[in-house]
């Protein structure tokens, strides 16, 4: 049994175990709407995930599992999908939940009059279709082993917005959803109040009866109001998030993020080109140090851009380990050697003498990432590495990153769970932008390929490993580590507190507050 769910001692007030009723306070931004298909901000979409539900969820380990969708069947040739619906799920206002409400969400996110950050998951769908009431299909315009990590949208009731225009910016506009918990009110720049679903479908009906969510402009705002007692969970990625331990009645659980860290270099540069460099930088950068002093040891290595979490995970791609004198033997292997005695190495390189010298630029309003820099720096300038470090506008970057003017990028990606790779390094991205270091390789596209059409559960964890083996071996982005979060909340918070990188309230169903 977990250990958050065992009867235990809080000064005179005895946990025994689950129990029904409290109101439980959290956090949003102040919400840009309440129509979760349009939703930019992430607090706010994190507590409209209450209220509605999704065809597919993730565990922790990203694999997928039935939410409103009961099972799923794919044709042999991984083109057409069929979602079998449940049919015990009711509608906040008692309105049956069916196929034509999926259908209405798709015709949402397919239409161009409207903007939503979900119109990505569909990217690949060629139509769609109502079968009958409770089963609805998918057609593809190619097979994507990621499809059904695609289907974690919220889906809305085609009845609420029907020959409406989609509002979710006025007060008066009330959300209607499948989920755990339901509307109540929406106060602007104050509060929203949510109340439990007694007739919730899921696995149980949660104990917690009543949420109020009180809008703050910022995180430190909410981590003040939790140390006040005034918020009883606040996520957050500040990395001294430790100083909050015992502070008062607060707890914290820690979980890994889908937040990656790298060094990009640009392919069109003749040194970073050169695969002994490259793979030099990765056993001359010591991590450890880096998530140790600067994250306070609040992040996880990776060599490669696939959370260490996740079933597609290969842990046979992490080879790169701090080694300094690997990293000078694979230079001097490589022809590298200090020609004029002045500490940094060259090489003759198309009849031209090139120094080993390179810039690395960031983002100038990271602090983490600035301190990350200048640890790089250094640790690379010990092998024979004549490195600067510059920093510039995340505007300017941007700009940089787009005519590919840079030798070196250090930054940040936050991943899609399972995600395909395929923008960051297939050649056929070069042109678009997103494959910004310009890298070409006819193996690397191949595998690619393998892996964005695998839809049988091994056949992508096999491409998976492969794609990342070739990654670990190529070191197109030389990988850092993916970052840690964590949520802070009052002890009077019991339960299943266990959030994950998809969902900070996971099993809040199974959560229960403490009777004063």
């Amino acid at each position: 049994m977990d250990d958050n769910i065992q009867p235990e001692q809080r000064k005179d007030i005895q946990d025994t175990g689950p129990v029904k009723g409290g109101t439980l306070n959290l956090y949003s931004l102040n919400p840009d709407t309440l129509n979760p298909l349009f939703t930019k901000s992430k607090s706010n979409a994190e507590i409209l995930n209450l209220v509605f539900n999704s065809l597919i969820i993730y565990d922790k380990n990203m694999n997928v599992f039935p939410s409103l969708a009961e099972r799923w069947e794919v044709s042999p040739d991984g083109m057409t999908w069929t979602f079998f619906l449940r049919k015990d799920v009711k509608w906040h206002d008692n309105a049956q939940f069916t196929a034509n409400d999926v259908d209405y969400t798709f015709k949402v996110l397919s239409s161009s009059k409207y903007d939503s950050i979900y119109k990505f998951n569909i990217q690949f769908v060629s139509y769609f279709s109502v079968v009958d009431e409770y089963t609805f299909k998918v057609v593809l315009t190619q097979p994507y082993g990621n499809f059904l990590e695609m289907m974690t949208f919220p889906i809305v009731a085609k009845h609420q917005f029907q020959g409406k225009e989609l509002d979710g910016n006025t007060p008066d506009f009330k959300p209607i959803g499948t989920g755990p918990f339901k509307f109540v009110k929406y106060d602007p720049l104050k509060e929203l109040r949510l109340k439990v679903n007694t007739a919730w479908w899921g696995e149980n009906v949660p104990y917690i009866e009543d949420i109020i969510v009180k809008l703050v402009p910022d995180n430190n705002t909410a981590l003040y109001a939790l140390e006040a007692k005034e918020i009883d969970l606040v996520p957050t990625n500040v990395v001294d998030w430790e100083k909050y331990s015992g502070k008062g009645n607060i707890k914290i659980k820690e979980f890994i993020t889908n937040y990656y860290e790298f060094i990009a270099v640009n392919f069109n540069n003749k040194v970073l080109s050169d695969k002994a460099v490259r793979k030099a930088i990765a056993y001359a950068i010591d991590r450890n140090k880096i998530i140790n002093e600067v994250l306070l040891n609040h992040a996880k290595k990776s060599d490669v851009p696939v959370n260490p979490e996740s079933w597609l995970y290969d842990p046979s791609s992490q080879i790169y380990d701090y080694d300094i004198q690997k990293a000078k033997e694979i230079l001097n292997g490589a022809g590298w050697n200090d020609l004029n005695n002045d500490g940094v190495l060259d090489k003759v390189i198309d009849g031209v003498n090139m120094s080993l010298s390179f810039e690395i630029i960031t983002n100038n309003d990271n602090v983490i990432r600035d301190k990350a820099a200048t640890i790089i720096e250094n640790q690379l300038k010990a092998v024979g590495m004549n490195v600067t470090v510059k920093k510039v506008a995340w505007n300017e970057l941007n700009s940089i990153l787009n005519s590919k003017n840079f030798d070196a990028v250090l930054s940040g990606l936050n991943l899609f769970p399972n995600s395909d790779l395929s923008f960051a390094f297939h050649s056929s991205e070069i042109e678009r932008g997103t494959n910004f270091i310009s890298y070409n390789n006819p193996q690397m596209d191949e595998l690619l390929q393998q892996a964005f059409k695998a839809v049988d559960k091994e056949q992508r964890r096999q491409a998976y490993s492969l794609l990342q083996k070739q990654i670990a071996e190529e070191l197109p982005y030389i990988s850092l580590y993916f970052r840690t979060s964590a949520v802070l909340y009052n002890d009077r918070l019991r339960g299943d507190v266990n959030p994950i990188g998809t969902n900070i309230y996971n099993n809040i169903h199974k959560w229960y507050l403490l009777k004063e």
